[in-house]
């Protein structure tokens, strides 16, 4: 709430034929609501991060904790609507198996599915722009 009123009275200030960049900010509310306001960038470490410590962003089940004890025989992908390497080939078992062994490939697998998810939400937003439903 407090970063959607800091905008609406920021961005008017802002020169309208460069693009707005808004850094630190990664977290999918508060990037739908950026852009609304007018926000075209962001640089975040957010999905990264996240990843990192075992969370994954997606959209047919939300947040993923993989080191939740319940993903140790769930032999389905992280997320059913997801294109990205990990989704297409692995099951939350076999990640949550490279995690509990400390294995990177597991933190490189989380990542790139949170990138690739990041830029499905950009190119869906860019799209309902360019559709001027947003």
């Amino acid at each position: 709430k407090e970063l959607t009123n800091m905008l609406a009275n920021l961005v008017p200030l802002l020169p309208s034929d460069r693009p707005n960049h808004l850094l630190g900010i990664g977290d999918e509310p508060s990037v739908r609501a950026s852009v609304k306001l007018g926000i075209d960038a962001f640089d975040s470490t957010f999905p990264t991060r996240s990843a990192r410590h075992g969370a994954l962003l997606t959209r047919t089940r939300g947040r993923v904790n993989v080191r939740n004890a319940k993903n140790k025989d769930l032999f389905e992908p992280p997320c059913f609507e997801c294109g990205c390497p990990l989704c297409s080939r692995h099951t939350l078992a076999y990640l949550h198996h490279l995690d509990r062994a400390r294995e990177p490939t597991a933190w490189t697998l989380a990542t790139e599915h949170n990138l690739w998810y990041m830029g499905s939400l950009m190119r869906e937003l860019r799209e309902k722009i360019l559709a001027d439903e947003l």
